[in-house]
């Protein structure tokens, strides 16, 4: 692989990965040094936002010199037209991921703010903001259906154990968050989606 493959592909997926990763860890340990605090949570975040603005630069930057050492490139470059419905196409899918996790964002923090029982703490806003916004559109509607079928069975599970602690959603959606993110490297992903009318 190039190394244009490797800061635009490799580099930011493994860096996400990680990232989530480590927050999950820390929401699942009970040791009370590792527990997940907002502070964290918000680096998490900054962290992403800042790796996936420079994954955009330097997709626009690799277009960029790719149109330009292209035979056609002189022409292409003369007409501004083609070079920012190349830029708008790179920074479309960064849009709608951004979107769609501050509406996901506007509808936990409802919830926080309304529902009598604590469904969610002000921590699952970062999450669920964080999570979504990595694995953007069509993916978020796999990671919220996959949540809530997960959150189904372990409160099953609960109750038939009797115990009656409260349902978490931050681990549902980094688990399942980091799946996707592996699972968008391959094609049967993509067939899957395609079956389900999302793309």
């Amino acid at each position: 692989m190039t190394l244009a493959g490797w800061l635009i592909l490799v580099i930011p997926f493994v860096f996400e990965i990680v990232v989530l990763f480590l927050l999950f860890k820390r929401l699942v340990l009970k040791v009370a040094k590792q527990n997940l605090s907002l502070k964290t949570a918000k680096s998490a975040l900054v962290s992403i936002l800042v790796i996936l603005i420079l994954q955009l630069i330097a997709k626009l930057v690799w277009a960029y010199f790719q149109i330009k050492q292209s035979t056609l490139g002189p022409y292409l470059l003369q007409d501004h037209a083609y070079l920012k419905s190349t830029a708008l196409s790179f920074i479309f899918p960064y849009g709608e991921a951004l979107l769609v996790a501050l509406i996901m964002l506007i509808v936990g923090f409802l919830a926080f703010r309304f529902y009598r029982q604590p469904l969610i703490e002000k921590i699952d806003l970062y999450i669920i903001f964080l999570t979504t916004l990595v694995v953007g559109y069509p993916n978020v509607f796999v990671l919220l259906a996959g949540t809530f079928v997960l959150m189904i069975f372990i409160q099953l599970g609960e109750k038939l154990l009797k115990k009656n602690e409260r349902l978490a959603i931050s681990p549902y959606l980094l688990i399942l968050a980091i799946i996707i993110l592996i699972l968008n490297n391959f094609n049967f992903y993509y067939e899957f989606l395609a079956k389900l009318k999302l793309i």
